[in-house]
């Protein structure tokens, strides 16, 4: 079987898998809701651990996502009138969080006709992690009808993840298997065979998703397909050296952005013994950038401390 990727060919060896040097992989999550319940059992019935379970969903986090899910623009009120209903902050602290539901009133122009900045009060209890409504329209219009969707959303929210929550569980998981980007673009990856077992895991877990999907095909030893995983280990290191001078340039960087930098670029180097085997004759050069990456993180943590 032969698969062709861009300008790769995965072939699989019809003797067995004793050369094959690792897997070219890549997935998809479909748009949609994971329960979390769902998840779990999916994700150990895969032969994953629990850690790569999503974290627990916060009730804040669920009020954030069911009121924002409600806005709705350019809605036709006759006579060249548009209206748009949209969520505004109002205030957040340590007892609640206020979210309005405003009202702007257009004609098709884009010239603003009226504005109501309260047309319902959504409030979210902290300490007792409940969602109140401390202003309902009580009308019938169609904003009492957002209020009770903003409502039931909070409750499936409560229960489900989205499909970019599972996409990062899914990243955690491929990047504990040292993975090396293959296309410029991202979207495919080469896992060495050592790793074969846990990328089966995790890519049965893919398929087990309704809206989901997971490939691995075998890479057989050849010098083309060496020399090959040579030259995109070698672009991932000048890429993540890139990255690491970018942040180290950037006086504005958020403290978590240097802290995934330094994760990553942690794991790259662990990672790189992985790849001694396959990229011999190259293993200098890339010592070379190891030794500058690992100099990185020392003035990352150096930044970090500052911040």
């Amino acid at each position: 079987m032969s698969v062709k990727v861009d300008n790769l060919s995965a072939i699989e060896n019809p003797n067995g898998k004793s050369n094959v040097i690792g897997f070219l992989c890549w997935y998809s999550v479909g748009e949609d809701l994971y329960s979390r319940d769902d998840l779990r059992v999916k994700i150990l019935n895969a032969g994953l651990k629990e850690e790569f379970l999503p974290n627990q969903i916060r009730p804040s986090d669920a009020f954030r996502r069911a009121t924002k899910a409600i806005e709705r623009t350019k809605i036709d009120a006759g006579n060249g009138v548009l209206e748009n209903y949209l969520i505004r902050n109002v205030t957040s602290n340590n007892e609640i969080t206020q979210r309005n539901l405003v009202k702007e009133v257009r004609d098709t122009k884009g010239q603003r006709l009226d504005y109501v900045p309260s047309v319902a009060e959504l409030v979210f209890d902290r300490k007792a992690d409940q969602f109140q409504v401390r202003k309902r329209p009580n009308d019938g219009s169609i904003a009492d009808e957002l209020v009770e969707e903003a409502e039931r959303l909070f409750q499936v929210y409560l229960q489900n993840h989205n499909a970019n929550t599972v996409r990062s569980s899914v990243l955690g998981i491929l990047k504990s298997l040292s993975p090396t980007p293959v296309r410029p673009s991202g979207g495919v990856y080469f896992v060495p065979a050592k790793n074969e077992k846990a990328l089966r895991c995790m890519v049965n877990f893919l398929q087990s998703l309704k809206r989901g999907e997971g490939f691995m095909i075998p890479l057989i030893d050849s010098t083309e397909n060496r020399d090959m995983v040579k030259e995109k280990l070698a672009d991932h290191l000048r890429k993540t050296l890139e990255d690491c001078g970018e942040i180290l340039k950037n006086p504005n960087v958020q403290k978590v952005q240097v802290r995934s930098m330094i994760d990553d670029a942690r794991r790259i180097v662990k990672d790189f013994k992985e790849y001694r085997e396959i990229v011999t004759g190259a293993v200098d050069d890339m010592e070379n950038h190891i030794d500058l990456i690992r100099q990185q993180v020392q003035l990352l943590l150096e930044k970090g401390a500052e911040k």
